[in-house]
């Protein structure tokens, strides 16, 4: 794991050798989206990194159409910033944590769509629920 993404998640080499691989998900995954619409803030990872691993797990990306809630609100809201914290943050919305995790990200994403519709947010609290190195930890 690079550095630098270990300092954005809190996931080392370490904390990742401890959990199955992606290809034992896959199939699981997949299933999940079923030809669903691939939406991330910041899609262009989301896909190169997911269809990275669909690829080497000799699966096909499981979505086909796809939004990027990034690349809407550019295109709603000019000259404002437009990663996941600012944008969150012009919706009145902040992370619990210092660091990303997918749950996390995916809830913002959310909120950040809904306003993108004009739509109300929808109330949640993780509570300490997330993707990161402290619940894995706990939970193994």
């Amino acid at each position: 794991m690079p550095l630098g993404a270990t300092r954005v998640h809190g996931m080392s080499d370490a904390f990742l050798a401890r959990h199955p691989p992606f290809a034992a998900h896959a199939a699981e995954i997949a299933d999940f989206f079923a030809g669903a619409l691939g939406c991330a803030h910041n899609l262009a990872f989301d896909r190169r990194m997911l269809g990275n691993e669909f690829a080497r797990a000799g699966l096909p990306r499981p979505w086909e159409a796809e939004l990027c809630t990034m690349r809407t609100w550019r295109r709603a809201f000019p000259g404002q910033r437009a990663g996941l914290n600012p944008a969150s943050a012009a919706c009145g919305f902040a992370r619990e944590g210092s660091l990303h995790g997918a749950l996390e990200d995916a809830w913002l994403a959310v909120q950040l769509l809904r306003r993108l519709h004009e739509m109300p947010p929808v109330p949640m609290r993780l509570h300490g629920i997330t993707n990161g190195p402290g619940y894995a930890c706990a939970a193994a």
